[in-house]
């Protein structure tokens, strides 16, 4: 069993298949090198370690289009690009993930559709997406045709400005 995936240059892990899938694994990096894509357009796919971290963030986290995806642990992210267009194509996100440029604001967040749920870790006072090091412009952080699915107010919970 492996405890931890560790990128050292621009390496992809590509997660697809026919099958539900879970990596237990923490994905570890130098900062801003390796990608993350969720391609598996049939079943869930659980990512259950933490997704790089906040000095060494992974360059891109990439969701296709309909692909169901549960983030169990914080991801940290240069960027993030969420391809899920129908509000059937589900992704489950808890607190504290980082996307954006370590120190500097170079990194994006954008998403195309889909819905988001937010675990139950989040609650008043958590923030789920720390966006302050994405740029300083509307393609910062885009969001598209997303539907939110946690009974509270979307500013308050959702991105930290």
């Amino acid at each position: 069993k492996r405890q931890s995936i560790v990128y050292s240059a621009d390496d992809i892990l590509n997660i697809s298949g026919a099958a539900a899938q879970t990596l237990t694994s923490t994905i570890t990096t130098t900062n801003e090198t390796g990608e993350l894509n969720i391609v598996n357009a049939t079943h869930l796919v659980t990512i259950a370690g933490t997704v790089g971290a906040e000095a060494a963030r992974v360059k891109e986290i990439d969701i296709a289009d309909n692909a169901t995806t549960k983030f169990s642990s914080a991801v940290f992210a240069l960027a993030l690009d969420v391809n899920t267009a129908a509000t059937a194509d589900v992704t489950t996100w808890t607190i504290g993930n980082v996307i954006g440029d370590d120190g500097t604001t170079a990194g994006t967040m954008a998403v195309d559709g889909g819905t988001f749920i937010l675990d139950t870790a989040v609650v008043d006072g958590t923030t789920v997406f720390d966006t302050k090091e994405v740029l300083n412009n509307d393609s910062g952080v885009d969001l598209r045709g997303l539907l939110i699915n946690k009974k509270k107010i979307l500013q308050h919970y959702f991105v930290h400005l």
